[in-house]
């Protein structure tokens, strides 16, 4: 039996290497514990990472749609501006028209045109019709009227001459040579107009 017992009995050698090898072992087992824990708090700031570039590109994404759809918007009322624009002239030469025939019906019979009053009736009537779909035609697609009572605006009217008038203040607006208009707040054309000094 002592035999056997001398034989379990280590010599300072297998101490001592089974003590370098027991914190051998439990240094990899606590390097183990400690890898996955490292490898957890880098995903952890990848994660973050990856989470803050897709907040800051959803971001511009959003901002880059924003401004597509308001330079659209911009592009759309450009070109409708620019065709309106070239629409007002017809309304010019109607409302013309429509003042020429009001004089006529002001002249002494025998300054008359040939036209008989009949058919001069008949035509203006016709014209009047044309001139009414055509502001609603306008005020359908956003074109308004600038009003020109009361003082002269440089951003809406234009002054062609400055007229000597006691009737109306300095700076008021006197005679309406052509009437300017807007398109959903953006300038078509301005007014044309003469002013008291």
């Amino acid at each position: 039996m002592s035999g056997d017992a001398h034989m379990h009995e280590n010599t300072p050698y297998q101490d001592d290497l089974a003590m370098k090898t027991e914190t051998v072992l439990t240094e990899d087992s606590q390097q183990q514990k400690q890898e996955p824990c490292a490898d957890l708090e880098l995903c952890r700031s990848q994660l973050k990472e990856w989470q803050n570039r897709f907040f800051y590109l959803s971001a511009d994404f959003e901002n880059y749609k924003k401004r597509v759809y308001t330079d659209r918007i911009a592009q759309t009322q450009a070109t409708q501006a620019e065709l309106l624009r070239k629409l007002l002239p017809v309304i010019d030469g109607i409302e013309r028209a429509m003042a020429m025939e009001s004089d006529t019906a002001a002249a002494p019979h025998g300054e008359r045109a040939v036209m008989t009053a009949s058919n001069n009736n008949a035509v203006m009537e016709g014209v009047r019709m044309v001139y009414q779909t055509f502001q609603t035609f306008l005020r359908e697609n956003g074109v308004e009227e600038i009003p020109t009572t009361g003082q002269f605006n440089p951003e809406l009217h234009e002054a062609l001459s400055n007229v000597a008038d006691q009737d109306y203040a300095s700076g008021a607006i006197v005679q309406v040579l052509q009437k300017g208009y807007t398109l959903k707040g953006i300038l078509l054309r301005p007014a044309l107009v003469n002013v008291a000094q």
